[in-house]
């Protein structure tokens, strides 16, 4: 999400992550820029937008004093799209690699679990260098890093936000 975004406003975002669909299968309310609605400590999910009002009820991070449910999406990270280009690609022509590494992030920070110190210095290495540069070889040639262990970083957001969320 965009750093100038208000932080006292709610958004729909959606997740795709199957990569023969065309829509998302999973979606969250963001607070401002970088904050998805929580509750007890862990990130709410869904998987209709029709459920977004009642994942606000439930939060409990003060989320429902900033108005009602979105319906419209303001983004979707493509997490299925993310995968093809982290694993195969060399340059990508948009900023969907580093929007989904930031994404993965924002909502792991939400949960009870601590990203491992290598994978986060990773994560972040490689999304400064996406915000500048929209070649994904060279990062990891200039860096002789293996995209295997930035691949190992992501499964590992992946199946952290999969175990510590809450599904509606």
């Amino acid at each position: 999400m965009s750093s100038t975004q208000n932080d006292s406003e709610l958004y729909l975002v959606g997740f795709r992550i199957l990569s023969d669909s065309t829509n998302p299968q999973f979606y969250t309310l963001y607070v401002g820029c970088d904050r998805p609605i929580q509750l007890q400590d862990e990130p709410i999910l869904f998987s209709q937008i029709e459920l977004a009002k009642n994942a606000l009820e439930i939060c409990d991070c003060g989320a429902k004093e900033l108005g009602s449910a979105p319906s419209d999406l303001y983004a979707v990270y493509d997490i299925a799209l993310s995968l093809y280009l982290l694993c195969e690609a060399d340059e990508q022509e948009g900023s969907e690699l580093l929007d989904c590494i930031n994404a993965l992030l924002d909502i792991t920070n939400a949960t009870k679990e601590t990203v491992p110190s290598t994978y986060r210095s990773l994560l972040h290495s490689f999304a400064d260098h996406l915000t500048f540069n929209t070649n994904i070889d060279s990062y990891f040639t200039d860096n002789n890093i293996k995209r295997k262990e930035m691949l190992d970083a992501v499964y590992w957001c992946i199946g952290c936000i999969t175990c510590n969320t809450i599904y509606l």
